[in-house]
């Protein structure tokens, strides 16, 4: 890939972004040369992936379902020569930048596809994203959005964070591990890039196979980055 030209990757998260750390990790270690983060938009403002987006620098969008249409501030750091998407707002002066986004539930879904179409990814990344995206959004995007899941595919499909790991346990599973796959419109259904597993050990809990199953997500999900900028991941149609 030129040098002159970006390979452009939106954040999703909802939690903590242990992955997105990975990532940011990565990048700095000079790793991931030529990507861009060009925003991390959340549901969550006070999450953890937020503030390590903000300590990063990379442009932060809050969107946020509410009956009374809450009013939600997001600040982010020297970022006052980004490009705004339309609905938020921008004020503020020198390098610190206010982003407002008003969002009744009904239309969350609505805005986060305008916010996201228009940092005009390459490749978008669910990191503990905690919201069902939208068949249009998934049309959108198709084989654009990736999602790393907590189990071997198919297997525990639809579960979430510790509840996988507690199903393992109690199935007495003798390997379990984590999926990296492009997200569609049927949940944890889409076709799979990167699967990788560990043993599961006399005496493991929840607790310890979460943090089995994460070293392998630091490692494999920047991975997996490189080979959609480097073009080793195609589609043929159908």
């Amino acid at each position: 890939m030129s040098t002159s030209k970006k390979f452009r990757i939106v954040i999703l998260a909802s939690t903590r972004g242990t992955d997105f750390s990975a990532m940011l990790a990565e990048k700095s270690a000079g790793k991931l040369k030529d990507v861009e983060f060009v925003g991390l938009v959340s549901n969550k403002p006070d999450c953890l992936a937020v503030e390590r987006a903000k300590s990063a620098d990379v442009p932060v969008f809050i969107i946020r379902s509410n009956k009374r249409a809450e009013r939600v501030i997001e600040q982010t750091s020297r970022a006052s020569d980004r490009t705004i998407p339309p609905q938020f707002a921008k004020t503020g002066e020198g390098d610190r930048t206010i982003r407002t986004s008003l969002s009744k539930s009904s239309d969350f879904h609505d805005q986060l596809l305008a916010t996201v179409k228009s940092l005009n990814p390459d490749l978008i990344c669910l990191v503990g994203w905690m919201k069902i995206l939208k068949p249009d959004f998934c049309r959108e995007f198709k084989n654009k959005i990736l999602n790393v899941h907590p189990s071997l595919l198919p297997k525990y499909a639809g579960g979430m964070d510790t509840n996988v790991h507690e199903e393992v346990i109690k199935n007495n599973e003798k390997e379990t591990g984590m999926t990296i796959h492009l997200a569609t419109e049927e949940v944890d259904a889409g076709p799979i890039i990167c699967q990788k597993s560990v043993e599961v050990t006399p005496g493991d809990t929840p607790e310890t196979l979460k943090e089995k199953v994460q070293e392998l997500e630091k490692k494999w999900y920047p991975e997996v980055i490189r080979w959609f900028r480097d073009g080793k991941i195609y589609f043929e149609d159908n």
